[in-house]
């Protein structure tokens, strides 16, 4: 009965301090930032940095909020970023005796980007932490402070950001709240993890940890949810599905383990979500097994290995887990959409990239070429749709065929990953640029008033439409839509046949709309007649052409520098004299034709001509240092890089696995996910190769050689060395477990 009673005050303590904490959360919203002491901005994050004081006094802590805002579509990394990326770091430069406190992480969000899943944080976060001002500090002096922060911020890409400010700390001989900002740090401490001294407990198998909490009343229909985010990132397989339930008032959820855990103390946060949707943390230290839960079988090395080779490591660590197989690793079905899910993810996804900015300015323009031909009969403008269609599909074929042929050929592969090659991004840029000049009317290519449809001079009918639907998926690809990664990211792994069959789901999706209505007989009739109207609206539509050009020029500074830019946007301005020129042209000069010509070819060798120095330019460099020092394994049980050890290990005539990898690079984990299974792991004990990595997370000089070595501008870069003194094989960047074995199977036969 105490028991009850004492569980029922917990549950009304609980709800008015939600209820004060959503009150408060109300006025905070309504109040902007104020007492910001210094700022920092990148590209994607602004953080300001707040003091709860306005005055310190010797000896004394003062309160310090660190409000990052990040950009609409972006997120950063907790603690345990979990599969992929990394946490942001935080660097003081402080007076002696000033000391900064440890920094207080907000509850994360989950990040799925199967089948991988990380923690981290979008919109806007607030970290706490601390200063103290040394007891034998001048009151009235100021305390300088310098803070360094850097972050990995990612969307489709992943970008490493860095800055650095500098701020002062008033003193006074007795410290002074600022009330200026008191709703700041109120707001920020109610969305950090609330420490609990529950009771909890850790136990289990090989394949299943069974979480206990003890948590004061909690009822079985009071959570909706809950999620463990532990610490240690070898814990669990976070991108395992963790089910829970409450027996007899406690909370018990059931983890997937990545391996062999230790005894001892296991902590993290317990995330719960109550009926009505309010999510709250709780910071959970919890004990640890009684004993170590075994490693599921056969993912340790065997016996008889020996050398350095034979230094696998266990299950447990990053990258080891499958995406199927036997093993009591694997990733649930759920995590791999499977052939029709994926064609149907394809197909919705290709629906939806039709409403992406660089796709609607022309399917805008094909609204303007039905509304042209919406009054022919019937049967021709079917055969406009079916060529609209055809056009998208062979294009998508087209691209899914090279991205094969790459894949095969050891390039990188990926929807969208092109837009990492500065060239392609030059390119896409130009070509939106003169298909934007061409709509303001600058010149023509075929795309008069009563031909909107047509990319050909002296098109119109379905060869028009063909090219418009070539011009459709050309612009799509810098785009992404919801359910593509899922379905893309399967395809890539399959054979050639069905990574067609997604690709192809992919263009009809794109196709669809215009499909459909070109099937519909009573559309004609719905459809405005043909008028000066369709001049303004295609002129209208070059703008949002221009637009997108500019984020690819963006884009390009981010890759390869402003001088990359400066040159693009150079050759842009000759685009624009090379159109002026040929408009001139295409007037019906009597004389000058030729003149007119000239000016054009000069105008686009010269914006061609620019390409090359672009690619040329050397990329920014981020301020983040390597932090492989050599000395010990990594987690995955591999040796670290160093060219130095390398070259040793090939002195000897040993046989070398070269993983050049990064935290934030998604191919390479989902080829650790793939390939880096107990086979790969039998194959190199069996074989004696040594097992090396080059984490390139933070940028590493001697790392950055050697991939330009291989001809390569960044991760994955898979090596294998063949026994003796042969040169390295390079293995593709998609992997299979199969091909993995079978190189170190030719690497140990030397």
């Amino acid at each position: 009965m105490k028991r009850t009673a004492h569980r029922n005050r917990s549950i009304l303590s609980a709800l008015a301090r939600r209820t004060a904490a959503a009150a408060a959360a109300l006025v905070a919203l309504a109040v902007p930032a104020l007492g910001a002491q210094a700022t920092i901005r990148t590209d994607h994050i602004t953080a300001e940095v707040t003091l709860a004081d306005t005055a310190v006094a010797p000896g004394d802590s003062v309160e310090i909020a660190i409000r990052q805002i990040v950009e609409d579509g972006w997120h950063t990394y907790w603690e345990n970023p979990g599969d992929s990326g990394a946490p942001t770091l935080f660097g003081w430069t402080l007076p002696d005796g000033a000391e900064p406190g440890e920094i207080r992480w907000p509850t994360p969000e989950l990040m799925p980007y199967p089948p991988l899943l990380n923690y981290g944080y979008s919109g806007e976060i607030t970290y706490l932490t601390s200063i103290t001002v040394p007891s034998g500090w001048t009151a009235g002096e100021p305390l300088p402070v310098s803070l360094e922060i850097d972050w990995l911020v990612c969307s489709d890409i992943c970008i490493p950001e860095s800055g650095t400010t500098a701020f002062e700390i008033p003193t006074a001989a007795a410290s002074e709240a600022d009330s200026s900002v008191a709703f700041t740090f109120l707001k920020a401490r109610r969305a950090l993890p609330e420490t609990v001294d529950w009771p909890a407990s850790l136990s289990g198998s090989a394949d299943d940890l069974r979480l206990v909490v003890e948590a004061e009343g909690i009822a079985p229909d009071s959570v909706s949810d809950a999620y463990f985010f532990p610490l240690d990132p070898d814990l669990i397989d976070h991108s395992s599905r963790q089910s829970f339930a409450v027996e007899e008032g406690d909370l018990v959820l059931t983890l997937r383990p990545q391996g062999a855990t230790e005894p001892g103390m296991v902590r993290g946060v317990l995330a719960l979500t109550d009926a009505s949707g309010k999510r709250t943390g709780y910071r959970l230290a919890v004990d640890g097994p009684a004993s170590a839960i075994p490693a599921p079988a056969a993912t340790a090395p065997p016996a008889s290995a020996s050398g350095p080779g034979s230094t696998v490591g266990s299950a447990g660590n990053p990258g080891v887990a499958s995406l199927g197989g036997g093993s009591a690793l694997a990733i649930p079905a759920e995590a791999t959409p499977g052939l029709w899910r994926a064609i149907l993810f394809a197909l919705l996804g290709g629906l939806i990239l039709n409403l992406m900015p660089c796709v609607f300015p022309v399917l805008a323009l094909k609204a303007v070429a039905f509304a042209g031909h919406g009054h022919e009969p019937v049967r021709s403008r079917i055969a406009q749709g079916g060529a609209y269609t055809a056009g998208i599909l062979v294009s998508f074929l087209v691209l899914a065929g090279g991205l094969i042929a790459l894949k095969a050929g050891g390039a990188a592969v990926g929807w969208g990953f092109q837009l990492q090659q500065p060239i392609v991004v030059a390119i896409l840029a130009y070509v939106l640029v003169l298909v934007g000049l061409n709509l303001s009317g600058l010149y023509e290519i075929g795309l008069g008033m009563t031909r909107a449809g047509g990319l050909v001079h002296g098109s119109s009918g379905t060869a028009g439409s063909f090219f418009t639907g070539v011009l459709a998926a050309v612009v799509a690809t810098p785009c992404t839509a919801p359910f593509m990664a899922v379905a893309i990211g399967y395809a890539l792994t399959q054979g050639a046949a069905l990574t067609l069959a997604v690709f192809a789901a992919l263009g009809l999706g794109l196709a669809l709309p215009f499909l459909v209505v070109s099937l519909m007989p009573a559309v004609g009739r719905l459809l405005p007649r043909p008028g000066v109207w369709m001049v303004r609206f295609r002129q209208i539509l070059a703008f949002p052409l221009y637009a997108t050009a500019a984020w690819l020029v963006w884009v390009l500074a981010q890759q390869a520098g402003v001088d990359a830019m400066f040159a693009v946007l150079v050759g842009c301005v000759l685009l624009g004299f090379a159109a002026w020129a040929i408009g001139l042209r295409q007037g019906g000069l009597a004389r000058g034709r030729w003149a007119a010509g000239l000016a054009a070819l000069v105008g686009l060798a010269g914006a061609v001509a620019l390409l090359s120095p672009s690619l040329a330019t050397e990329p920014p460099v981020v301020s983040m240092a390597a932090s492989n020092d050599g000395t010990g394994l990594n987690a995955d049980g591999s040796l670290p890089f160093s060219p130095d050890r390398l070259a040793a290990l090939r002195a000897e005539g040993k046989p070398v696995f070269l993983n050049v990898t990064a935290a934030w690079c998604i191919t390479c984990k989902v080829n650790e996910r793939v390939a880096f299974r107990q086979d790969f792991r039998e194959a190199l004990a069996r074989d004696g190769v040594t097992f090396m990595t080059a984490d390139w997370t933070r940028r590493d000089p001697a790392i950055t050689s050697y991939l330009e070595r291989y001809g390569r501008a960044g991760v994955p870069l898979y090596l294998v060395f063949p026994r003796g003194d042969g040169g390295a094989r390079v293995l593709p960047q998609i992997l299979t477990e199969a091909m993995l074995v079978d190189a170190l199977n030719d690497a140990a036969s030397g």
